[in-house]
């Protein structure tokens, strides 16, 4: 179907993908219109920085609250079956956690 566009709304400024298709289906089983990402990592990253900008009038990159190092909390801790990351404050207190959801299925 021409003219089909998936609109974001997620972020500060609003994204657009025209290249959507749209197939009709007589399934009612959710894998059969959308299956879940596998988890292929074997070697999950450690340590990393991430940095978030809520956009205009919001928190720049760095003074961001949840901006910072997130860690591994470990290799065999697992949240719905995937590797999760935490945030900790100065004094080494865990403030943010980083993981997939499978059912909104975002980060």
């Amino acid at each position: 179907v021409a003219g089909i566009c998936w609109e974001y709304y997620q972020s500060y400024s609003p994204e657009q993908n025209c290249i959507a298709q749209v197939l009709e289906t007589t399934s009612m089983i959710e894998s059969d219109c959308m299956s879940l990402p596998s988890n292929t990592i074997t070697t999950p990253t450690s340590r990393t920085a991430l940095c978030f900008d809520e956009g205009a009038g919001g928190n720049v990159d760095i003074t961001n609250t949840y901006s910072g190092f997130y860690e591994l909390e470990s290799v065999t801790a697992l949240y719905n079956g995937r590797n999760y990351w935490i945030n900790k404050n100065d004094a080494g207190a865990e403030e943010y956690y980083l993981y997939y959801d499978d059912t909104w299925r975002y980060w």
